[in-house]
């Protein structure tokens, strides 16, 4: 039940969502088995009930919708070519990551300009729509089984909306060696537009791969994206996702990512955030296997008038399980960030071993950030630590600098450039780190301020 009467312009936007279901979002997947049309269904309704949540809603008491509910936001037209979608995304994408790739526009897959190498021998990659489509009796054992659309607004939104995704699976004992890169690419001239990329990453006992998220823009205009992505990661397999969002910055751009780790599982997590106007990130894993490992990397930048929210939630089930955290985010202008960070340790999971850390560095009088790590322990023979820092750039070391020649703006660059890398170089794949690395130099400020 909702903790707060829904405001007026709330009723207003549920409203335009609902009719944009019934003359859009149905017809989404019309070849799609009964399951999911139902599953579907129940979004929407379940949305329906608890229309956006509200500030609140302790899970949203930081971040305030209202810009985004004011935006009559209905499911963006294909309307882009191929040829034209591949001009667009020459200067976006990564190039090194060609090889395997899964290109959505707009929300929709792009086979033409798509290509998995490797397929076969226990390894399955393809548009989301398609595998339903075919009967892949995984997707009913797995979707929206971690994003509950129950119990996140947006999530319901995005089971009852999303137009297509990707599928992944991994079957036991396989590998894949190259990442599998998969690049959404929002293309319009005109506000309004909504995309709500669906992804499902399924790995069977002891598989490994790497998959990359990259959200892009091609356009001045204002635009949604709301994606969810649900990662199932078994018994001793390994899976290294790297999320990035570098829209323009007109964008409003939401995203849910939920994982489960079997025993002795390990996942490597990145969430980047370099664009948009609104970005909210959530990231929540369950650690239900003994020995699991989880570890959460983050990097967040805000500039002019952008907000940041940044949410993690970290729960240890079954003993002897370790989580590493590290998100650092760099502020300036009038922006502002949220970072939210939850450990829960339950009765059974004795022998934990969990750290968070959260440091951010604030470039302007006018920017604020919101730091609010969280431990729940219920358990006595664990290790559990968190810490947040929030403050300006290292005098003495901008000092060290100038004293070897650098002028003082260019040391203030360099630092605040190390300050955020330090993260991207933990890739393990040296293609996305030198892009991102290069991006990074590109988007931060090179002189003073931001």
């Amino acid at each position: 039940m909702r903790d707060e009467p829904r405001a007026r312009n709330d009723t207003d936007a549920v409203a335009k969502y609902l009719s944009a279901f019934e003359s859009v979002g149905k017809g989404s997947w019309q070849d799609a088995p009964a399951w999911l049309a139902d599953l579907r269904q129940n979004a929407i309704r379940a949305f329906a009930e608890s229309g956006f949540p509200g500030r609140k809603d302790e899970e949203w008491r930081h971040t305030n919708l209202t810009p985004l509910l004011q935006a009559p936001f209905v499911p963006l037209v294909n309307g882009v070519t191929d040829a034209v979608a591949e001009s667009q995304i020459e200067a976006l994408a990564i190039p090194e990551l060609w090889k395997n790739r899964l290109v959505f526009v707009n929300g929709s897959y792009r086979p033409a300009l798509s290509s998995i190498a490797g397929q076969g021998d226990g390894i399955t990659v393809g548009g989301l729509a398609s595998v339903a489509a075919d009967g892949q009796p995984l997707l009913e054992q797995h979707l929206a089984r971690l994003a509950d659309p129950g119990a996140n607004p947006l999530a319901a939104l995005n089971t009852a909306f999303a137009q297509d995704g990707t599928f992944v699976h991994i079957a036991e004992g396989a590998s894949l060696e190259e990442p599998i890169y998969l690049l959404y690419l929002t293309s319009t001239l005109e506000d309004g537009g909504a995309t709500h990329p669906r992804n499902l990453v399924v790995l069977s006992p002891h598989a490994r791969v790497s998959v990359l998220e990259h959200y892009v823009s091609a356009c001045a205009a204002a635009h949604f994206t709301n994606g969810v992505t649900e990662l199932v990661v078994a018994d001793g397999a390994s899976l290294e996702h790297v999320r990035v969002q570098d829209e323009c910055l007109l964008a409003f751009h939401v995203s849910a990512t939920h994982g489960s780790l079997g025993r002795t599982a390990n996942l490597v997590s990145y969430n980047l955030s370099f664009g948009a106007r609104f970005a909210r990130n959530d990231v929540s894993v369950a650690l239900t296997g003994e020995n699991a490992l989880c570890t959460l990397n983050g990097v967040y930048l805000g500039t002019g008038e952008r907000r940041i929210d940044n949410h993690t939630s970290i729960d240890h089930v079954e003993p002897a399980c370790e989580s590493h955290e590290l998100y650092r985010g760099i502020l300036g202008g009038k922006s502002r960030g949220v970072f939210r960070g939850r450990i829960l340790v339950r009765p059974n999971a004795q022998k934990t071993d969990a750290k968070q850390t959260n440091n951010c560095l604030i470039l302007s009088d006018e920017a604020v950030i919101d730091t609010m790590p969280q431990l729940e322990i219920f358990a006595n023979d664990v290790k559990c630590t968190h810490g947040a820092t929030v403050g300006e750039l290292d005098e003495e070391a901008v000092f060290y600098l100038q004293a070897r020649g650098i002028a003082r703006p260019d040391a203030r660059g360099m630092l605040t450039h190390a300050f955020a890398s330090e993260v991207l170089s933990r890739l393990s794949n040296e293609a996305a780190r030198s892009f991102l690395e290069t991006r990074l130099k590109t988007i931060l400020p090179q002189k003073t301020g931001v």
